[in-house]
């Protein structure tokens, strides 16, 4: 299978395991999509708070990345294979009788 079949395959299977989450959480996504145009909207209107509730947006979703960075990366380095084991030294030949 070739990689780019694997990754469109485990993006699927992450979007359906976020939905289902949030599905359990009754988060709809209209809901979401209202309150998206809502912070927009309240950012642009008060530029002065952006910093403060952008610092709590990095915060609140660093919750979310960071342990999805550090699956990732453990599982980048589980992959690696360790390196082959240097080749036995030759046998010094033997004397004949």
């Amino acid at each position: 299978m070739s990689p780019k079949v694997k990754t469109a395959l485990k993006l699927i299977a992450a979007c359906l395991l976020v939905g289902m989450v949030m599905s359990w959480l009754s988060i709809d996504v209209l809901d979401y999509l209202r309150s998206l145009g809502q912070a927009t909207h309240y950012i642009v209107d008060n530029a002065s708070g952006v910093l403060k509730i952008g610092g709590e947006w990095v915060l609140l979703g660093a919750i979310v990345v960071v342990p999805i960075f550090l699956v990732r990366l453990f599982f980048a380095r589980s992959k690696r294979r360790a390196p082959d084991p240097a080749p036995p030294p030759p046998r010094p030949p033997r004397k004949k009788a």
